[in-house]
């Protein structure tokens, strides 16, 4: 009878187990960071010799924490979603990056980040950039 419960105990565990592994965000103790706005504008008839450089938003999110986390990363302006990364893994000490074109015009535009765990664990940023061949040019923090 004692064997019976060790192995029902046992399979119990290891069900819980499998069933946490498909787990998605919505499903976890999660916090979300949110950078402030940039303004980033496409400039139509963008070059690429360097004369009229096209404005690019990039949401960049590291894990600084110990553990392979599940983030989301989201690129907002006027409320429409215009990059959604769904669900991905980020290993410790490695980065996630997304970007996208400014919006015609300009638009203010921010990113938005939904972690698994603490805020304490990560470090995220929006960063404006000329295309193609440019380094950061403004970069923010997310709160």
């Amino acid at each position: 009878m004692k064997s019976k419960i060790v192995v029902t105990a046992a399979s119990l565990m290891l069900f819980v187990n499998f069933q946490a592994s498909g787990e998605s965000l919505q499903d976890k103790d999660t916090a979300k960071l949110i950078t402030p706005t940039l303004w980033a504008r496409h400039i139509p008839g963008a070059t690429n010799d360097g004369t009229l450089n096209d404005g690019m938003l990039a949401c960049n999110l590291t894990n600084v924490g110990n553990k392979v986390r599940t983030v989301q990363v989201r690129i907002i302006t006027d409320g429409v979603v215009l990059l959604d990364s769904g669900e991905i893994t980020v290993a410790p000490q490695h980065t996630a990056n997304y970007y996208v074109d400014g919006v015609e015009n300009g638009a203010p535009m921010y990113c938005e980040f939904t972690v698994e765990g603490s805020k304490n664990d990560y470090r995220g940023a929006a960063k404006l950039f000329h295309y193609p061949n440019s380094s950061d040019f403004a970069v923010i923090g997310a709160e």
